[in-house]
């Protein structure tokens, strides 16, 4: 063999003999260390891990498939939350390793409390769900069993790390699974595989608990963002025409004949059409608007904000919420007894009679909580029942008459009965507290107009809205309420009118004006006769235009073009149209016109709107209930200069030069405002105090028993 021989086979020895280079000691130290710290995270998810979201995915799609076999009356609730939670592959939101996270802990506070915003809490899962969390906080309490390795593990498994070739060892995360796997098959492995299979076990409970309260907080909370926020469809009432010709002034004498059908057949076309927008995917529309606030609800980053998708915006919400806890807490007191009535009852009185009304008064808050019950009408007793007088629309006399009796007596349980009516309808309120930059607000029962401009309110006057009369309808010759002022009503205010006519509207022009006018030709009629008689004329003789000769009686309903009656003119009317089809009869501008030198119009199906009144002295009155549906204000040139100089058209126009004129000016707005005319009887005003005000339609009581009938 030659020596090039020897060389060759020499050289293929050592490269088969060649071992791979070991693992850097050092190095594979560090590595055991820093994968030491994952150990137990990464065996806990051999215990259980992503069993929340597939049993969270199974309930919600259980859920869902039994409401889509039921007839349910409300929104799909477990169908949204479905929804959402399946954009997030069913990652549990407000549960965390068993516990509220922290979004969930204010979400189960609000959930709570639904009973203190007036909700019968019998509809939600509130009890299952404290159960739950109650049963979650007792296993997390038990006994923990660690998955940790201990030192004499860990240093076995760095004995065999370290025999490791670096080829097949890299020195990174890629590794940690190398080493969790030695580590179970290890010595350790028997107690560490025993204590997951029991980890495992106690984790498909938890998980299944943790998935179910998930399932029915987000349940609950779809249904609570549904009746806080989505209850009813908030729509504001657009007229499709800026040219309504029923408003349009200056142009009344001058329509022609078929004007009345275009009139009337554009009101029913508009009628149709509010009423079809009413219907229109409005149930499509309120789950999308369920599901987004849903995504919000659990998206967002910061959970405070997140959950202020769950309550309504209105302003007064919050603060009734408060009234409602305060006197669910008098009637399970045991609420408050009669107090006897006595008429002559003043400052300087003395008796059993007058510690009885202190007592009655402290419940309420209205006689300070640390002064004595004493049997002298003193100051202290004359300020709370001047308090009392105030917060329930009464005249403020410091001493008790028949109105303060019959309201002190009412008891407790209905007081609270009525917040809850009126946490009610702030709820289905049109008002959009978060969205509208500014807003007029009407309460009826409250006869105020308030004005909000981002958020806070900059006007409140005083108004005078309609009466509770009975009257009689001269077409259908029925009796009913038709003066009422029609609530609620959403609108947008589109021009403000400066020394505007009064359109008579053609129920009052019939039940009121007519009468009027009748009575004025049958005078003259009669005064007529009655020369003719004295001239030794025959009575009978004379004649009358409007001599309506099947009743023998004077009927001006129909005007004559040639022949209109001086009472019109006299009185500072006139007749549009006279004779035609689409008659109407209107006030003049002037100081005697009934709505005064403004209005404000928001064009509306029932024609109402805000004007001026030369009758101040119904402004005195705490319940001012005297109108035909239309709502008088107090300041109400304040209010139209404030709309105005909001869009920049007060100046431009010289409004007070449009003032000395006697001629009407309209000035529409360039952008149009919001008004929202509502029922609540329950307000907390600025002092904190409530508020309980004149039911004057009497809409509470059926409310109230439809109310309580559903809490049972």
């Amino acid at each position: 063999m030659s020596k090039y021989s020897v060389l060759i086979l020499l050289s293929f020895f050592l490269v088969a003999c060649k071992e791979e280079p070991k693992v850097d000691p050092v190095a594979t130290a560090e590595l055991v260390k820093r994968w030491s710290a994952t150990v137990e995270s990464e065996l806990l998810k051999k215990a259980g891990g992503g069993l929340v979201s597939k049993e969270l995915s199974a309930i919600l799609s259980a859920s869902a498939d039994s409401e889509k076999s039921e007839k349910i009356e409300h929104p799909p609730y477990a169908q949204l939350v479905h929804d959402v939670y399946n954009g997030t592959e069913f990652t549990p939101k407000l549960i965390n390793q068993g516990s509220l996270s922290p979004r969930g802990a204010l979400a189960w506070n609000i959930l709570q409390n639904v009973k203190n915003y007036g909700l019968n809490s019998n509809q939600y899962h509130i009890q299952e769900i404290s159960d739950g969390l109650a049963e979650m906080e007792s296993i997390a309490k038990s006994e923990k069993q660690s998955l940790a390795p201990t030192e004499s593990e860990l240093a076995e498994v760095l004995a065999w790390a370290k025999t490791q070739n670096a080829k097949d060892f890299p020195m990174d995360e890629n590794t940690y699974s190398k080493l969790n796997d030695h580590l179970l098959a290890g010595s350790a492995g028997k107690r560490l595989n025993a204590t997951i299979e029991s980890m495992t076990a106690q984790a498909e409970k938890v998980g299944k608990k943790s998935a179910t309260i998930e399932a029915k907080m987000a349940i609950d909370l779809a249904q609570l963002t549904h009746v806080m926020r989505f209850q009813k469809q908030r729509k504001i009432f657009v007229h499709p025409r800026q040219d309504d010709a029923f408003h349009e002034l200056g142009k009344g004498s001058k329509r022609p004949d078929d004007a009345r059908g275009k009139l009337r057949g554009g009101f029913v076309w508009r009628q149709a059409r509010a009423r079809a927008e009413e219907m229109s995917n409005w149930t499509d529309m309120r789950d999308d608007k369920i599901r987004n606030s849903l995504t919000t609800l659990i998206t967002e980053k910061d959970p405070k904000k997140a959950v202020r998708e769950i309550l309504t915006t209105h302003p007064q919400h919050e603060k009734l919420a408060n009234a409602l806890a305060k006197y669910r807490k008098i009637v399970k007191d045991g609420g408050w007894e009669e107090v006897e009535i006595k008429k002559s009852l003043k400052k300087g009185s003395k008796g059993k009679i007058v510690s009885d009304l202190k007592t009655r008064l402290k419940i309420e808050g209205f006689f300070p909580e640390k002064s004595e019950i004493t049997e002298a009408f003193g100051e202290e007793l004359e300020t709370a029942i001047r308090d009392y007088q105030e917060t329930h629309q009464m005249k403020i006399t410091g001493a008790p008459h028949k109105t303060f009796w019959k309201s002190l007596n009412i008891p407790a349980e209905k007081r609270m009965n009525q917040i809850v009516v009126n946490l009610d309808r702030i709820r289905k309120s049109n008002i959009r507290h978060d969205e509208d930059e500014m807003y007029v607000y009407v309460n009826v029962p409250d006869f105020h107009t308030e004005v909000w401009k981002k958020k806070e309110r900059k006007m409140r006057f005083r108004i005078v809205v309609g009466n509770n009369n009975r009257v009689k309808n001269e077409e259908t010759k029925k009796w009913d309420r038709a003066n009422r002022t029609p609530t609620p009503l959403a609108a947008l205010i589109d021009r403000v009118i400066y020394n505007p006519y009064w359109n008579v509207t053609p129920r009052v022009r019939t039940g009121e004006i007519v009468k009027k006018v009748n009575k004025a030709l049958t005078e003259e009629w009669e005064a007529a006769k009655a020369k003719a008689s004295a001239e030794g004329l025959d009575p009978a003789s004379v004649t009358h235009p409007y001599l309506d000769e099947a009743t023998g009686e004077i009927n001006a309903v129909v005007t004559q073009k040639g022949n209109i009656p001086s009472w019109y003119a006299k009185n500072g009317y006139e007749v549009v149209g006279a004779g035609r089809g689409y008659e109407y009869v209107r006030q003049i501008p002037g100081g005697g016109n009934a709505l005064g030198k403004v209005k404000v119009i928001f064009p509306n199906l029932h024609d109402v709107y805000l004007h001026d009144t030369p009758k101040k002295s119904l402004f005195k009155e705490p319940v001012r209930a005297f109108s035909h549906g239309c709502m008088r204000m107090h300041n109400p040139l304040d209010f139209a200069e404030f709309l105005l100089r909001n869009d920049g058209l007060y100046e431009s126009n010289n409004v007070p030069k449009l003032l000395k004129k006697r001629s009407p000016s309209p000035i529409f707005l360039k952008k149009m405002v919001p008004v929202f005319v509502e029922y609540v009887t329950v307000r907390v005003d600025d002092k904190d105090r409530v508020n309980f005000l004149a039911d004057i339609y009497s809409y509470d009581n059926p409310a109230i028993e439809k109310i309580t009938t559903a809490m049972k």
